[in-house]
């Protein structure tokens, strides 16, 4: 998959490529230096090609939730003291989601896998008491994956942009009026919990808890909800 194609792929999408890969990946590193010594010599591309591709997954995820990232990151600083850098914190939590992300078996799993990194990185649980104000953004953190997954583009582009990015990156957005931006924020939201319906079956796993159905089909408490998971916790 070239890196165009990436950029656009969902990321649960991107999670089963990342599985895909690492599986592909593995009996080529299981012989260790004499294999991949071996691939050296045939001119066999495929590590290269293979390793190159999971870069690329990887990159874009890290994208995906760098801007909710930066926020837990500074949530933690104020919360429990943690006193190193966001790059060396980001690269902590790396490793933790690297490592598992070669060991999921399903990729409904993966936002799990990246919050229970959090955490790790930190060198916190989720139960001390200094945690509690960052595990208030675990709804937001959780939605991001559905995100990606909403039919109607406008509203995944607003959300993409007001929630989980600087508001500059979008000069559209930048000039509405705040009518204007309520309104969008309204319509994405109730799409988004649409999104969210669609996987009912799998919410448990894919959110660890964090996200529950509401049995309203009221759209403004729903959009009221959705609102206060992405924009005031």
């Amino acid at each position: 998959m070239n890196r165009r194609a990436t950029d656009r792929t969902p990321a649960l999408a991107l999670v089963r490529n990342l599985i895909r890969i690492q599986r592909k990946l593995e009996p080529l590193l299981e012989e260790g230096a004499t294999g991949l010594w071996k691939l050296w010599e045939t001119q066999d591309q495929r590590f290269d090609r293979l390793n190159e591709d999971w870069g690329f997954h990887c990159e874009v995820l890290l994208q995906r939730y760098g801007g909710v990232l930066n926020q837990l990151y500074l949530r933690l600083v104020e919360s429990s003291g943690l006193a190193v850098s966001a790059d060396q914190y980001l690269r902590t939590w790396w490793r933790f989601v690297r490592k598992d992300l070669g060991g999921l078996n399903n990729a409904q799993d993966f936002s799990s896998s990246l919050w229970t990194a959090v955490a790790a990185a930190a060198g916190r649980l989720e139960l001390d008491p200094e945690f509690q104000p960052v595990m208030r953004l675990k709804p937001k953190f959780m939605l991001r994956q559905f995100v990606d997954e909403m039919k109607q583009r406008e509203s995944a582009v607003a959300l993409r942009v007001l929630a989980y990015t600087a508001l500059s990156a979008d000069t559209e957005l930048v000039s509405a009026s705040e009518e204007e931006l309520a309104d969008i924020v309204y319509r994405a939201c109730v799409a988004l919990h649409d999104t969210v319906k669609r996987f009912e079956p799998s919410l448990e796993v894919m959110t660890g808890g964090a996200i529950d159905l509401m049995e309203s089909n009221d759209d403004v408490a729903v959009a009221r909800r959705y609102s206060a998971w992405l924009f005031q916790s």
